[in-house]
This record gives structure tokens, sequence and C-alpha cells, in this order.
């Protein structure tokens, strides 16, 4: 018996596991000829570590289903660019719409952690607005098939997984109107309706249709100069307008 084969009946053994199925011979045999066939990843390819694997298969998947939409990609589609039989491929990611959650969650995610980070450190609100939204137009610019991903296809989550989705925007959401609220009370910025928070989001959060990391201004110049447009209304007058440097 080759290597190939030795493998594959591993293989096999493991998605029985998996999947709650004796691994009766018939089933192994069927398995090992899918290997020798090429269906099957080689032991080789299917021994990359685990959270490197998950990373290109996450990726893959973000630019197809930004390109074709994720009703327009099919599992199997997906198998084909990664190179992973489609049993190696749900060993590492779940079905079709666990790899739409983790897309839409990751990046935000980091966000968050970045923006709580920002929002209770020092400068004031206008200086610790600036660093978020630089540091999320930057996110964007290096992740657009993912984010992409995230505005566009979310709906189609369903259950935990959307209620997960819609509540790490809100998340987000509330570090931007906490920073901007901490500056209406603290008299830096005029009192305006909360629904400036939805305003100032949305003059970053659609860049992902144009913004690139190789563009004439770098991300994070693309927010300054958004910013410089927005706080010109947001400013308190009080004192005559600041100038950020």
């Amino acid at each position: 018996m080759r290597i190939t084969d030795v493998s594959a009946i591993s293989y096999a053994k493991i998605i029985a596991h998996l999947t709650h199925v004796p691994t009766h011979p018939y089933i192994q045999a069927k398995i090992v000829s899918r290997s020798v066939a090429g269906e099957i990843p080689d032991a080789k390819r299917s021994r990359v570590a685990g959270p490197v694997q998950r990373k290109r298969i996450l990726r893959a998947a973000a630019v197809l289903f930004a390109k074709q939409g994720y009703h327009g990609t099919g599992i199997e589609e997906l198998s084909q660019k990664v190179e992973l039989g489609r049993g190696a491929l749900y060993h590492h990611i779940g079905n079709k719409e666990r790899v739409l959650a983790e897309i839409c969650r990751t990046n935000v995610s980091e966000m968050i952690v970045a923006g709580n980070e920002i929002k209770d450190g020092p400068g004031g609100a206008e200086e610790r607005f600036r660093t978020l939204v630089g540091k999320l137009m930057r996110n964007i610019a290096d992740n657009v098939p993912e984010w992409t991903v995230f505005f566009r296809d979310y709906i189609a989550l369903s259950g935990t997984w959307l209620r997960e989705v819609l509540r790490l925007r809100g998340d987000f959401e509330q570090i931007v109107r906490d920073i901007l609220e901490e500056g209406m009370k603290s008299g830096e910025l005029r009192e305006l309706d909360p629904i400036i928070v939805k305003g100032a989001l949305g003059l970053f959060n659609y860049s992902y249709l144009w913004v690139r990391s190789s563009g004439r201004l770098a991300p994070e110049e693309v927010a300054e100069v958004f910013c410089d447009a927005l706080f010109v209304g947001l400013r308190s007058q009080v004192g005559g307008p600041e100038q950020h440097p």
C-alpha cells in the first residue's frame, strides 16, 4: 500500500470521527480512491498548520464572495480554489455560512479592540476620533475583500451568527458615539443630534468601494482629509475654531 493510501485511510477515520459515521472498509476504499484521483488533499498539503490554513481559506473565500457574491459562490468552487477536498475544508472552517460569519466578524472585532484602547487613551475627542478612523481606513484598505463581504453580504447570515455580527457593528458604532459624546460634554465639540454618528461613520465605512493601499493618498491621509471637513462642523465655536495641527 502506498503512503498516500495510508494517509487517505487516516483521513477517512478523521472524517468519520467528525461526522459520527462508522469508518466502514468500503467507505475507506472510496476515500482512498478519491485521494489517488486527487480529489482529497495529499498528506503534505493537509498537514498545513491549522491557523495558517484557516486564514488562507478565509482569505480565498473573502475574495470569491467579494467578486461573485456569497450566494454566487459554491463550496465546491472554494474547495478548488484552496486545493482542499470538501472533507478537509469542512474540518478547517465548517459550512459555508460559518465561513461568512467568520469573515464578517474578524476585522470588525480587531477594530473594536483598537477602538476601546483609543477611546480610553489620552487626548481630546477630536484627536482620538482621528486616530480611530485612521486605523479604520488602513484596515479597510488592507482587507478590501473582507470589508466588502462585511458590508454587503452580512444579511445572508441567520440566527446566532447574524445577531453576533449586528452586535459587533453596534459595539464599534458605540465606541465612536462615546468619543463624540465626550467631546460634546466637555465643550470641545458642538452639541449635535446623535444621528451625527451615522453620518460620521458613513464617510469612512463605504470607502471599501474605492480605497486602496496603493492609492494616491495613503488610507490615513484620506481619513485626515475627511476629518478636516467633518470637524469644521463639529468643533465648538467658543473662542473661535481651533485648527488641528
